[in-house]
């Protein structure tokens, strides 16, 4: 067992992760806890690169290229960024991690969710996260936050994936809240500060039961 703690944000598009990671980083940090903040892809310069080749890419890759791209940052993620931090003791929260895979590549576009799963265990040396927040929001929902803040490009990425890719992606998501004990659903339709107070709520009960 590590020192640290490996929390992840999940969520469709929209969700409000980046809100809740620096809200979230911000208090840990405040009560002195060394504090990693990563994401998924893009934590290290590997998955910038990927990252800016798929964005970049006119035609949609083959989803399999595209899976395989994103378990390749995993794996670097982890050996160069994630397990360094977790044995220093850090506490390191992401945005979006193995989850992402499974609901996007897997349930988004049909991918074998087990295959997935069996590779984000060998990219990620067997490592789980200790916590997920899960931040719940339907497709529609998420596409009207998008447009009341005018993210016009955000919004076209909504908009070309197509209503069913979406809605196939957020019934992954469930599944998984199902399915483990890990992942936390919280109600990503409340207001800012309540996502955050659920999700702290959430973090420093096991904290602190981690230390006892």
């Amino acid at each position: 067992m590590f020192k640290g703690t490996l929390i992840t944000i999940e969520g469709i598009d929209g969700a409000g992760k980046s809100v809740l990671l620096n809200a979230l980083a911000k208090a840990l940090i405040k009560e002195h806890h060394p504090v990693l903040v990563t994401k998924e892809p893009g934590g290290t310069h590997l998955g910038k690169m990927l990252k800016k080749v798929l964005l970049e890419e006119e035609q949609a890759c083959d989803p399999r290229v595209e899976y395989l791209l994103f378990a390749a940052d995993r794996a670097e993620h982890f050996q160069k960024l994630v397990i360094p931090a977790l044995m220093r003791g850090d506490i390191v929260i992401s945005d979006r991690m193995a989850d992402s895979a499974v609901a996007y590549q897997g349930y988004g576009q049909g991918i074998d969710p087990h295959l997935i799963q069996t590779v984000n265990h060998f990219a990620m040396h067997g490592i789980k996260p200790d916590i997920t927040l899960y931040l719940r929001i339907s497709p529609h929902e998420a596409r009207m936050r998008f447009m009341k803040r005018q993210e016009a490009q955000d919004h076209s990425t909504m908009e070309r994936k197509g209503e069913e890719f979406w809605e196939r992606v957020a019934h992954g998501y469930e599944q998984l809240s199902i399915n483990s004990n890990r992942i936390h659903a919280i109600n990503a339709t409340a207001s800012p500060e309540a996502v955050f107070a659920a999700a702290y709520t959430i973090v420093t009960t096991f904290l602190r039961t981690k230390r006892l």
